[in-house]
């Protein structure tokens, strides 16, 4: 880590100490809020080292290939093998950018880290978003704007996850979560979905059961299980 990164990690931790807040405000800012600083400009230097390499061996490389093939002369076998190094070097680096996405990360994570930057001096300086606008009727203070501030935090980090590695999906209003009593051994071959216009296992199995005595008896009469039972006659019994 650069020692401008650490100055800037030093200042913003002496900022959160001269904050009116609790001690325990103060310590979840600090442990959170500079742990993920450091995480992000860490992989944002390597990222950033990575993809500037690779982009200017690919560029240089495309360039100076065509080039030696145009040479002719008696130096033809050391041209011969500077073309297949470079074409070489120019796949690698080209495989290793589309594979590790290495622009994207190398963007995403740079924004994000000078976006948390952003968000806590705002916080500290209560301005932007943290002047009182979303929390009416309430004095403008470190401690009213303290969840705001840590909700903000968190929804930036979930999107950075989601667009690094998998979009978790949200119920949608009216979803029925999975609960203890919606077991079902069906479920393990027929999985249910849960989002709106989707019946519940608890709906599906009340929706399968008839709900009267006749549609009872006329269940049963289709069953290929119901025996029908002949009473015997008085022959039989006298036989």
């Amino acid at each position: 880590m650069s020692r401008q990164t650490a100055n800037s990690l030093d200042e913003l931790v002496s900022a959160i100490q001269i904050i009116e807040l609790d001690d325990v405000k103060k310590k979840i800012l600090i442990y959170r809020f500079t742990s993920l600083l450091r995480e992000y400009k860490s992989r944002a230097n390597f990222y950033s080292v990575s993809f500037h390499v690779l982009r200017i061996t690919i560029t240089v490389g495309s360039l100076i290939v065509p080039a030696l093939l145009s040479v002719q002369g008696s130096m033809t076998i050391i041209v011969y093998w500077c073309v297949w190094v470079l074409s070489l070097c120019v796949t690698i680096s080209n495989g290793i950018m589309t594979l590790f996405k290495v622009d994207k990360k190398y963007y995403v994570l740079n924004t994000t880290y000078h976006h948390i930057v952003s968000e806590g001096w705002q916080y500290i300086s209560l301005t932007g978003r943290y002047d009182g606008n979303k929390t009416p009727g309430f004095p403008v203070t470190h401690d009213t704007q303290f969840k705001i501030f840590c909700r903000s935090l968190e929804k930036t980090r979930m999107k950075q996850v989601e667009d690094e590695y998998f979009r978790v999906p949200e119920l949608k209003d009216g979803a029925t979560p999975i609960g203890p009593n919606q077991f079902s051994p069906d479920m393990y071959s027929n999985p249910p979905l849960l989002l709106n216009g989707t019946p519940s296992v608890r709906r599906t199995v009340a929706a399968a059961q008839p709900t009267s005595t006749t549609e009872r008896r006329e269940d049963e009469a289709q069953s290929p299980f119901t025996k029908e039972v002949t009473p015997k006659s008085g022959t039989d019994d006298a036989v």
